[in-house]
Parts: structure tokens; C-alpha cells; sequence
């Protein structure tokens, strides 16, 4: 299978993602220097789907052998792998694969989207899955995200270096669901029922509601207009937050 590559993912598409991941919303917080409020009901009724918890589920196996998923890597997944039985036992192949076919940075392994397509590639048969023409992005992107850890993790894991290779060639996707990943994370910090991996909410108890504000306001720092690369954009916003939390 060849490279998947989405030339269609313009960047005024990534910003209307991204008006979706980062709703305004009232809240009682306050948060000084942004007028952009990450708020509980912008999600609340997406992570409370089956699908959040099918996230969730295959994250939290990835955990168990030290790999990290890109959210896109998960609906690219889950688009080829479409039973669950299945995608438990798939799943555990490809994360064996990747664990040798990879380097590791401080002991985790990053699986995005171009390397997951490679490894389903060498696990399944051409008759195991029934044929997908393309993986839709676009369509993908066209509603609010369902919650999956991917960046978000790297950065409470406060590793630069998988963060980047998770954001690969769509950074703004992955910024927006770092957001609503990081906005579960202090929707479940507050006792709301959500779907999000057991590394977030280990990761996040260590965490005061304040260090989580303020890496919230890192994050959507990438919005404020004043670098007109998006790449580079979501860059500066993550190791801000990284720094935040070092």
C-alpha cells in the first residue's frame, strides 16, 4: 500500500476543524489572554458515544506496549478493522510490529497514520478486510472529533519528540483533538463521566486544575494569528505547554 497522503486537507479546512474542537462556550472559568473558551458542552455529548469508548479501549492496549496512537491512526484503524473481536486481536499484531519496526523515544513508540496504514498493510491480507477505496480525511474532520489521547498524551508525558511525529502532516487536526482531549481530561478532573484512556487520567491526577488551565490556554495559543505557518504554529503551541508542565 503507498503512502497515504491527503493533498485535499487545505488549511482553511484545518481551521474549520479546528472552530469545532475550540467552540466558545460560557463558563465560570476565566482565562486572561485568549477570548477562545475551552468549555465542557462543546463535547460533552460526543464523549459520552460508544465510539469515545472504542477510543478509549484501543488506546488503552496500545499503553500496554508502550506505543502511542495518532487519532487519525485510530479512525484510519477502526475504517479497516470494523468488528471489535477483530480489531483486539489485529490491533495486538500491530503493536508487536511496531514495537520492532520502530524507534522509541524515552521507551514510547509513536504510531501516526502513515505508519499504521504501513503496518495493516503487512497484517492483513488483501481478502482479510473488505476494500476501502481511500481513507476519507475530509469526512473525518467534517464533525467535532471523537476524543482519542494522541497528542494530548505525548504532551502530559512531556515528550516532545513523539508529539511531533503524532502531529505528522496535519498538525492542526491533531491540535484540535489535543484540545478536546485535554478539555475531557478536566470535564473527568471535575467528576463528569467521560471516555478517555486510563494515561489521561492517570497522567491528569498529578495535575492541579490550574497547570490544566494553563495548558489548555498553551494550546489553543496556535490560534492567535501571529504565525502564519500552521505547522510551525502547533509546534510552538505544544512545547509551550510541555514547558508548562517541565
Amino acid at each position: 500500500m503507498p503512502p497515504y497522503h491527503d493533498e485535499s486537507l487545505d488549511t482553511h479546512a484545518a481551521e474549520e476543524y479546528v472552530a469545532h474542537a475550540t467552540a466558545v462556550v460560557t463558563h465560570e472559568h476565566t482565562y486572561p489572554s485568549t477570548e477562545q473558551v475551552l468549555g465542557y458542552d462543546a463535547v460533552q455529548a460526543l464523549l459520552e458515544t460508544e465510539e469515545s469508548q472504542q477510543f478509549a479501549s484501543l488506546e488503552n492496549q496500545a499503553h500496554e506496549k508502550k506505543v502511542l496512537l495518532s487519532s487519525d491512526a485510530v479512525r484510519y484503524f477502526i475504517s479497516k478493522v470494523t468488528t471489535y473481536s477483530e480489531q483486539t486481536m489485529v490491533l495486538e499484531e500491530v503493536l508487536i510490529k511496531t514495537r520492532v519496526s520502530f524507534p522509541s523515544e524515552d521507551g514510547w513508540v509513536a504510531l501516526n497514520l502513515q505508519r499504521m496504514e504501513h503496518m495493516l498493510s503487512e497484517v492483513l491480507s488483501v481478502d482479510s478486510v473488505p476494500v476501502v477505496e481511500a481513507f476519507d480525511l475530509e469526512h473525518s474532520i467534517s464533525y467535532v472529533p471523537t476524543t482519542a489521547g494522541s497528542v494530548a498524551e505525548a504532551v502530559l508525558l512531556r515528550d516532545m519528540s513523539v508529539a511531533l511525529t503524532l502531529i505528522a502532516d496535519r498538525p492542526m487536526v491533531a491540535l484540535a483533538d489535543a484540545v478536546h482531549d485535554i478539555t475531557a481530561l478536566r470535564a473527568y478532573l471535575h467528576g463528569e463521566s467521560v471516555s478517555i484512556s486510563d494515561m489521561l487520567k492517570a497522567e491528569g491526577n498529578k495535575l492541579s486544575m490550574e497547570t490544566i488551565e494553563e495548558v489548555l490556554r498553551a494550546l489553543s495559543s496556535a490560534l492567535d494569528g501571529t504565525t502564519h505557518d500552521e505547522t510551525e504554529a502547533v509546534k510552538m503551541a505544544i512545547s509551550r505547554a510541555i514547558t508548562l508542565l517541565s
